[in-house]
């Protein structure tokens, strides 16, 4: 749903629902001027964004005629990385993976890092984030030597790059604890929303909602 102020100017519902060019649903609505209802679209408003009843902190700013791209948090925040680098495919053809630690506590996968309001002991402002690669077995093989620092994503700037290594000191080796964790725990979503701000004529907006598990 989109609101400006307190009116109500669109509703994603079942029928606008169309395919999408990856494997995830798009929901298309339009967000129509003042002068087609009232108290909606007009140079410069504010559009605000709910989810299932639950306001999401990413707005939009209205303008005639444009289709903007705007990524909707959907619960707590999370800090975002691009983080790769040499050494990280092989273990990843392997069958390993990259998992960001805040201390000792598993806090994502990839580059996504929870927040402590998602995963206990996980990430709030200014944090420390480490980097490991862990093999099939779940078992840590490197560290990285390079770390990020968790600030919540806007869903709209670009994510922290990081360009990792992993030298020799950084190696730790673990016996094996049989399988790897399962992907069971919090769940987080982002809503990737098309944005259509239209004018007198309806345009379409559209969103794809995505969940995955967290890492253990």
């Amino acid at each position: 749903m989109a609101k400006i102020g307190d009116t109500v100017c669109a509703i994603a519902s079942p029928p606008f629902i169309v395919p999408p060019p990856g494997p995830d649903p798009v929901y298309s609505l339009s967000v129509p001027s003042q002068e087609v209802v009232p108290g909606c679209g007009y140079e410069g408003a504010v559009v605000r964004f709910f989810v299932a009843g639950q306001e999401v902190p990413q707005t939009a700013i209205w303008h005639a005629g444009l289709f903007q791209g705007l990524a909707l948090i959907i619960g707590p925040p999370f800090s975002y990385f691009s983080a790769g680098g040499p050494g990280q495919e092989e273990v990843v053809r392997a069958g390993g993976r990259l998992v960001p630690y805040i201390g000792d506590t598993v806090c994502g996968y990839g580059g996504i890092v929870y927040s402590s309001g998602q995963e206990p002991g996980c990430g709030v402002e200014g944090s420390v984030v480490t980097f490991k690669l862990l093999d099939a077995r779940g078992n840590v093989v490197a560290v990285a030597n390079q770390t990020g620092v968790w600030h919540a994503w806007d869903g709209i700037s670009d994510p922290q790059r990081l360009d990792l290594t992993f030298g020799p000191a950084t190696i730790i080796t673990m016996p094996g604890t049989g399988d790897a964790p399962d992907g069971g725990g919090s769940a987080w979503g982002t809503l990737s929303l098309v944005l259509g701000l239209a004018g007198l004529t309806g345009t379409a907006t559209g969103f794809a909602l995505r969940k995955r598990a967290t890492t253990r």
